[in-house]
């Protein structure tokens, strides 16, 4: 049975799948034998940016983190973007030593804005 965060990942995706015909949305993904083993959704948010949405894959293939952001990458690059926003690491520890080990150039803060 899967775990209340796998829910909530399998909504947001397929909530992103309805706006799949955006011409600002992309999708990487890295095969193996022709079967998808990892894919990243990225989006164009303007002034040579983008946004990635979602990463996913089988952390079980060795080198595949590394393969799939050498892929966006290139992908970036190939259309004229220069920086890369990987999403938040929600201040989970795991995910951001993961981001650190990507040597970034900087981080973003976040801000809640509320109607008052």
């Amino acid at each position: 049975m899967p775990t209340q965060g796998v829910d909530h990942e399998r909504e947001a995706i397929a909530r992103l799948a309805h706006l799949s015909e955006l011409p600002t949305l992309h999708l990487i993904d890295v095969r193996v034998d022709g079967r998808v083993v990892g894919f990243s959704v990225l989006e164009d948010i303007g002034s040579k940016t983008f946004l990635v949405h979602f990463r996913k894959m089988d952390r079980r293939l060795s080198g595949l983190p590394t393969r799939l952001a050498q892929e966006e990458a290139r992908f970036v690059v190939s259309v004229g973007g220069e920086i890369l926003n990987i999403e938040q690491d929600l201040g989970i520890p795991g995910l951001r030593t993961a981001k650190q080990r990507e040597r970034p150039i900087g981080y973003l803060r976040k801000y809640t804005i509320e109607e008052r």
